[in-house]
C-alpha cells in the first residue's frame, strides 16, 4: 500500500466537489434566521439615568440625630436597595394593568408569575458612584418609553418618601420630647393631657350613643352590652392616664426644676428647639421631587427607534455560524461515506494493485457473462 500524500490539486478537487453543499447549507441557514426576525414578536428597550447624590445620605444640621452613610460602597448598596424598594408588587401590578401587559388570570399563582416576568423586564445597574441606568423592555416602542418614565418617577418618589419619612419620624420624636419637657416646666401633663382630652370626648360620645340605644333596645341587647363594656374600658383607661400623668409630671418636674440642673435643662431645650427648626427646613426641602435636589433624572428616556430583540445583525450572524457548522458536518459525513465506497479505479490506485475488471449486473436472460476483463479479446462464458 502506497503512502497517501495530499496535494494542492486534491484539496482543490475536494473544495470544488463540496462547494455547492457548503453554499446550500449557509444560504438556507441565513434565510431561516433572517425570516425568524420578521416572525418573532419584537421587543423594545427604553433607557434613562437616575442620579442619587451623596447629600441624600447626609444630614449636616441634624447629623447627631440621624445617622449618615459615608462609605462609598455602602452608599451604592443603599442606592440599590432604594431602587429595589420602589418595585413593589402593587406598583408592578399597576404598571402591568395600565399598559395591558397582564393577561386575564383567575388564580394568584398565574398573577405572581406574570408579576415576576414584568419585574424581570425592569433593569437597573450602577453607572458610577451616583448615577444608575434604568431600562424597561416593552412590546412596543411607545409602551417601553412610557413604562421607563413611570419607573423613573416612582423610584424618585420612593427615595424622597423614604428620606422624608426618616425626617418626619425624627421631628415627631423631637416634638414629643420638647412637649414633655415644656409641659413639665409649665406644670401640665403635656401629651398625656391631650390624650386624656380625647378619651373624655370619646367617652361623652359613647355615653350619648348608649342612652339613645337604651331608648330603643333592652339592657341585655348585645349592642347595649358591647357599648357598656367599651364605656368601662375607656373609664378605666382615663383613670390610669390621669394617675400616670401626675406621676410623670412630678418625677420630671423634680429632675428638671432642680436648681443644679436648671441651666443645663434650658440649654438642652434651646438646642432641641434649634434642631426642630432645622428638621422643619429639611422636610420642606424634601417634600416632593421638584424641591428635592439630591434625587433627579439626569437622562430622560427616549422612544427607541429599533427593536431590542430580535436584531437582524445578531440573527444573521447566528444563521451564518450555524450554516458553517452544518456545512462542515455534512461535508465530513459525505467524505467519510465516499471513502467507505471507493470506485474500482481509485481503490486500485490507492492500494497499488492491478485492475483486472468489473463484475457487471446479472441480466434476466439465460446468457450470464461472468467476467469482463479490461484486456482485448475477452471471452464471455456461458452456463449453457
Amino acid at each position: 500500500m502506497k503512502e497517501e500524500q495530499v496535494s494542492i490539486q486534491d484539496v482543490l478537487i475536494l473544495v470544488r466537489r463540496n462547494l455547492g453543499r457548503y453554499f446550500f447549507c449557509v444560504i438556507v441557514s441565513l434565510a431561516i434566521a433572517i425570516s425568524l426576525v420578521y416572525y418573532i414578536p419584537k421587543k423594545f428597550k427604553a433607557t434613562g439615568q437616575l442620579n442619587i447624590e451623596s447629600g441624600y445620605f447626609q444630614n449636616p444640621m441634624v447629623s447627631d440625630l440621624i445617622s449618615e452613610v459615608h462609605d462609598p460602597s455602602e452608599r451604592i448598596s443603599q442606592r440599590m436597595a432604594l431602587l429595589r424598594l420602589a418595585l413593589t408588587d402593587a406598583f408592578i401590578d399597576t404598571l402591568g394593568e395600565r399598559y395591558k401587559v397582564y393577561k386575564s388570570v383567575r388564580n394568584e399563582k398565574a398573577l405572581a408569575l406574570q408579576r415576576e416576568i414584568l419585574r424581570s423586564r425592569i433593569e437597573f445597574f450602577s453607572v458610577n458612584r451616583n448615577a444608575f441606568q434604568v431600562s424597561v423592555i416593552g412590546s412596543t416602542a411607545q409602551s417601553a418609553y412610557q413604562m421607563t418614565a413611570d419607573v423613573l418617577d416612582h423610584m424618585i418618589e420612593t427615595a424622597i418618601a423614604q428620606r422624608n419619612n426618616t425626617l418626619v419620624k425624627t421631628r415627631d420624636a423631637l416634638q414629643e420630647s420638647l412637649q414633655s419637657m415644656g409641659s413639665a416646666l409649665a406644670g401640665s401633663s403635656g401629651p398625656l393631657a391631650s390624650f386624656r382630652q380625647s378619651l373624655e370626648q370619646e367617652l361623652q360620645e359613647l355615653r350619648a350613643n348608649l342612652r339613645a340605644l337604651k331608648s330603643q333596645l333592652s339592657e341585655q341587647h348585645p349592642d347595649v352590652l358591647k357599648l357598656k363594656k367599651r364605656e368601662q374600658s375607656i373609664s378605666a383607661l382615663l383613670g390610669q392616664s390621669q394617675r400616670q400623668a401626675e406621676t410623670n409630671a412630678k418625677e420630671l418636674s423634680r429632675e428638671l426644676m432642680n436648681p443644679d440642673a436648671k441651666e443645663s435643662t434650658q440649654n438642652v431645650y434651646n438646642e432641641l428647639l434649634k434642631k426642630l427648626s432645622y428638621l422643619h427646613i429639611a422636610i420642606e426641602l424634601n417634600k416632593d421631587k421638584e424641591s428635592a435636589s439630591s434625587v433627579s433624572v439626569i437622562q430622560q428616556p427616549a422612544i427607541p427607534t429599533h427593536a431590542f430583540f430580535p436584531r437582524l445583525d445578531v440573527f444573521g450572524l447566528v444563521g451564518f455560524v450555524i450554516g458553517n457548522i452544518l456545512a462542515f458536518i455534512s461535508i465530513v459525513f459525505s467524505e467519510m461515506k465516499r471513502g467507505s465506497f471507493l470506485s474500482p479505479a481509485v481503490a486500485a490506485h490507492q492500494f497499488d494493485v492491478e485492475l483486472l475488471g468489473t463484475i457487471p449486473r446479472i441480466p434476466q436472460g439465460k446468457r450470464l457473462p461472468l467476467l469482463e476483463t479490461v484486456s482485448e479479446g475477452a471471452v464471455p462464458l456461458s452456463l449453457n
